[in-house]
């Protein structure tokens, strides 16, 4: 089986975060997707509760995917999705970590699109309605 191999991993509440290439090619921008298992993982989720996140997170964001890794199964989410969990934690737990997660995406941003303009960048960000 074909495995996919992060682009960048950055680091979370003290805990690797794996970034991917978006899956979807229609030629739009994007920004890089997160392993959702990742970041509940950070956080310490129980089973139960990272399954009900996977299973909300599906209902806003149906694209998100499952891919085969080196390290096992991931589900991918784009970077909106990931942005509302974290924002979550922090929020259930009375803790700012959300800009370790903003760095590590950034990072890989910028390893998937070196020279991207301002216009590209918004247009990645307006793609899952961050700007209006």
């Amino acid at each position: 089986m074909s495995t996919t191999p992060p682009i960048h991993t950055g680091t979370v509440c003290g805990a690797p975060v794996r970034f991917f290439r978006s899956p979807i090619n229609d030629g739009r921008p994007d920004f890089a997707w997160c392993a959702l298992n990742d970041i509940l993982a950070a956080y310490g989720a129980r089973p139960e509760m990272a399954e009900w996140c996977r299973r909300e997170i599906r209902k806003d964001f149906p694209q998100t995917a499952t891919i085969a890794t080196a390290e096992g199964i991931a589900v991918i989410v784009p970077h909106g999705a990931a942005l509302a969990v974290i924002e979550a934690e922090d929020e259930l737990r009375g803790v700012t970590t959300i800009w370790g997660f903003v760095r590590a995406a950034h990072e890989a941003y910028a390893l998937l699109a070196p020279d991207a303009s301002l216009e590209t960048i918004v247009a990645a960000a307006c793609r899952w309605g961050a700007v209006a």
